[in-house]
């Protein structure tokens, strides 16, 4: 889509309900743009994008997409409380409380939020300017838990988050049932305990697998892997 010049060269991908899916590769891989294309916001010229054998296009895309929460390393926060960033365009009176305590629970906001004067009720600011990189991550991720839908996509989403803290996110999704995951990440350790890697090199697959077989089988994945 840029120029003539192939972004994505002869991608042949399948990803199985369920499944917790990593997608790696160096700067210009072609990560962002593969991501782009399954959210359905780029139209690739050649091939095509299929769910459950049907053809993604301009009068299903909208369909597609409501299945799907998508979290960038960029939290979009309003200007508003806690809860309002949390359950961000749900109608009022459809509001779950159950919902909501377990959305925070997942997202590791409990302990932030009991320890603040004034709990779920406390204020952002601007783009959120009173929250920190990896608490604003965690709001955004606290939204994505609360929708509930069945594709979680995370693009760096954890990026700013300790690592103890991002395990336990991790292990929060994966005691979720009937939920697909699909993480883009530069770190390593957000991957590595993924049912399978895309391994992306100049906008090809270099390789798919699990963490174990592509580190012990592809030189360039444990090359990446080491400075990662």
């Amino acid at each position: 889509y840029k120029n003539s010049k192939k972004i994505l060269d002869n991608i042949n991908i399948t990803i199985k309900p369920n499944e917790i899916v990593g997608i790696v590769g160096k700067s210009g891989s072609g990560k962002t743009t593969l991501g782009n294309i399954i959210l359905g916001l780029l139209k690739t010229k050649e091939g095509k994008f299929t769910v459950d054998g049907i053809d993604i296009n301009e009068s299903n895309v909208g369909n597609w997409q409501n299945n799907i929460s998508f979290v960038p390393q960029n939290i979009f926060l309003i200007e508003g409380n806690l809860k309002d960033n949390i359950i961000f365009g749900e109608e009022p009176d459809l509001f779950s409380e159950e919902k909501f305590t377990n959305a925070i629970k997942m997202a590791e906001l409990e302990d932030f939020i009991n320890q603040s004067i004034n709990g779920i009720k406390t204020t952002v600011g601007e783009k959120g300017i009173a929250l920190s990189g990896g608490q604003s991550q965690r709001v955004g991720i606290a939204r994505a838990f609360y929708a509930d839908r069945d594709i979680l996509f995370f693009d760096e989403a954890t990026s700013s988050l300790d690592g103890l803290t991002e395990t336990k996110v991790i292990n929060s999704i994966r005691k979720l049932k009937n939920k697909t995951l699909l993480i883009i990440s530069h770190n390593f350790s957000t991957i590595k305990n993924c049912d399978k890697i895309i391994f992306l090199d100049n906008g090809k697959v270099e390789a798919i697998g699990n963490y174990i077989e592509l580190i012990s089988k592809n030189k360039k994945f444990a090359k990446l892997a080491e400075v990662s």
